[in-house]
């Protein structure tokens, strides 16, 4: 069986990782907004955890990450000050996977 591309499989793991947001918008209770969808926040830091090496292959910070997810505008600021806040980040463009 042929392996992946390196680039391919970190690409794919992120993916994965950004499942946990998938759905947002797409109904009026679907959203960060809503604290109750606030697991997702804390299951995206934990599948990043998992897939470490991913973010480092890709040097993600929060602002680059946002280039790979399509969010409701409104859940954007959310998501970046709870990771933030979660990750004792100082700011947006530090490294992402140094705080994992």
């Amino acid at each position: 069986m042929a392996r992946l591309p390196v680039r391919l499989r970190h690409k794919l793991w992120l993916q994965d990782c950004f499942e946990f947001l998938s759905g947002l918008g797409h109904d009026t209770k679907l959203t960060l907004q809503c604290e109750e969808q606030h697991y997702r926040i804390e299951d995206l830091i934990e599948g990043l955890r998992e897939h470490k090496d991913s973010v480092c292959y890709f040097d993600l910070t929060l602002d680059s990450l946002l280039t790979s997810v399509v969010l409701p505008p409104g859940d954007r600021p959310i998501l970046m000050r709870a990771m933030q806040d979660r990750l004792g980040m100082k700011s947006r463009a530090d490294r992402l996977a140094d705080y994992l």
